[in-house]
């Protein structure tokens, strides 16, 4: 009868299979992280609008790193100085502010109406302004 040798399995071998195997789970734990979902910026602009005489153009609402802006540019098209009113500004009307342009406007003259918010305004679509007479 022939003697065989029995011999263990080398510590090289069960170092390449442990390596194998973290390496699989590893690649299984990537595959399946969840995405991180990433807001690009927005950039809303609007329909021009008259009201009280006043002329409010370039209506936008913007985000810049998870603020969102609102502007307006509100100019005085007439050949007489105008009085202002505060104005009140309705997004989708669930969301009201107030903005201060001054108490007047000069003829051919315009002014900047701007807000600043932390809320979600990516989903307005209507906008509408108010002002005293």
């Amino acid at each position: 009868m022939d003697e065989k040798e029995i011999k263990g399995i080398k510590l090289w071998k069960i170092i390449l299979i442990i390596i194998i195997i973290f390496l699989i789970v590893l690649t299984l734990l990537f595959i399946n992280r969840p995405k991180k979902e990433i807001k690009k910026d927005l950039n809303l602009n609007f329909n021009n609008q008259i009201v009280n005489e006043l002329s409010f153009e370039k209506i936008k609402i913007y985000s810049k790193n998870g603020n969102y802006y609102f502007t307006a540019k509100v100019i005085n098209k007439n050949d007489y100085d105008i009085n202002l009113s505060p104005v009140t500004v309705t997004l989708d009307e669930n969301i009201t502010f107030t903005g201060y342009i001054g108490d007047t406007i000069k003829s051919n003259e315009y002014k900047m109406l701007t807000m600043q918010t932390k809320e979600d305004l990516s989903q307005i679509k209507n906008i509408r302004f108010e002002m005293k007479k």
